[in-house]
């Protein structure tokens, strides 16, 4: 049993960083708890789309999310492709009520579904994957410089 562990731990420890890909599936949200609602976040689905939604609590913003593909790139990056946005038109800025932490909100307007006619790729390195123990022991990552943590393992679960 020991020469087996002795084992798998020589061999982890040849393994490149960008060799071992995180579970991405899920939530991951810029902030370990969700407060009056969701900060900024992205839902990475299994079938290989994701969904980055803004924060819940920035009331004046004109894009919602935006939508796309993820996948990996050979050297451990992720490539996010963004195919559609979705948007507020239209509508006036009134001063903020409840729980907004913008000092105005959309009042009115329609959300609609703009595709992209060229899709923007962007690209982002993933870094300091673990296991955060001072909050919740959520899994958190860094994409690109930005700090994200798995909030819920299943991405239909946003709210």
């Amino acid at each position: 049993m020991v020469s087996k562990l002795l084992f798998i731990l020589q061999f982890i420890s040849f393994l490149s960083p960008k060799e071992i890909k995180p579970n991405l599936i899920g939530i991951w949200q810029n902030e370990p708890s969700i407060g009056s609602g969701w900060s900024d976040n992205i839902q990475f689905f299994a079938d290989g789309t994701y969904k980055y939604n803004y924060s819940q609590m920035k009331c004046d913003k004109r894009i919602i999310s935006m939508q796309g593909s993820w996948s990996y790139e050979e050297n451990g990056d992720l490539k996010l492709v963004v195919i559609r946005e979705i948007v507020i038109e239209g509508g006036k800025l009134v001063p903020a009520t409840g729980s907004c932490a913008s000092k105005f909100e959309i009042e009115g307007g329609e959300i609609k579904t703009k595709i992209k006619k060229i899709p923007e790729i962007n690209i982002l390195k993933l870094s300091d994957f673990f296991i955060d123990s001072e909050n919740n022991n959520l899994e958190t990552i860094k994409f690109d410089d930005n700090q994200f943590w798995k909030i819920e393992k299943d991405p239909n679960n946003y709210f």
